[in-house]
């Protein structure tokens, strides 16, 4: 699934057309970490996403899937309440404020967990977030989600004082929450085909 976080040993595991960029090694010794990005599998491939220290640091690369140590979910790390172990919670604002952001989307049932930059150090240990940092966050909805309900959601997560972007993952793709709770028409679905418009998040067509 997209956002899993993927473990592997050597930067020489990767599979790319091109060349790895020098940041990349530094930043594969300290975390030998990928993130599942979302486009096509090749086979027995997964595509991957490399992180390095900068935002601006990324690189797009498929890890074979026997070279797969472990594999971490987002929703993994929300059920674990991973953030508990993090040593620089009450540095990183968009840290301390995953107990709440937990409580709020636990109440209404949701199936969550935490992805960007915050997920990548909960998963990793390694520090990723900074103080400025957003809070990305998926959830997964295999049945669709009530306007309403959407919208109420939406209105709690803008009380808290981080910014937080939720995506909703449904069996399709995957779509802004608040976007769908102002009831945006079409609305722009990531899938693994790339982006594409939809009206129904919740349909094949």
């Amino acid at each position: 699934m997209p956002h899993n976080i993927l473990q592997f040993k050597h930067k020489e595991d990767l599979v790319s057309d091109l060349e790895l960029p020098e940041w990349s090694a530094e930043s594969i010794d300290h975390a030998p970490f990928a993130v599942i990005r979302r486009a096509p599998f090749k086979e027995n491939l997964v595509p991957v996403g490399i992180r390095g220290k900068e935002r601006n640091q990324r690189f797009a690369s498929y890890l074979p899937i026997d070279k797969i140590k472990t594999c971490i979910s987002p929703l993994r790390l929300a059920k674990e309440k991973a953030w508990n172990k993090n040593i620089r919670i009450d540095a990183i604002k968009a840290l301390s404020v995953l107990p709440a952001l937990d409580g709020i989307i636990s109440a209404y049932g949701m199936p969550w967990g935490p992805t960007g930059s915050i997920g990548f150090e909960l998963a990793t240990g390694m520090p990723a977030a900074k103080e400025t940092s957003d809070l990305d966050a998926i959830v997964c909805l295999p049945q669709e989600l009530p306007r309403k309900k959407a919208k109420r959601l939406a209105e709690e997560l803008n009380a808290l004082p981080v910014p937080v972007d939720v995506q909703i993952m449904t069996p399709f793709g995957g779509v802004a929450l608040m976007e769908y709770a102002r009831g945006d028409k079409p609305l722009i679905m990531k899938t693994n085909n790339g982006p594409k418009f939809v009206e129904d998040p919740w349909s094949e067509k």
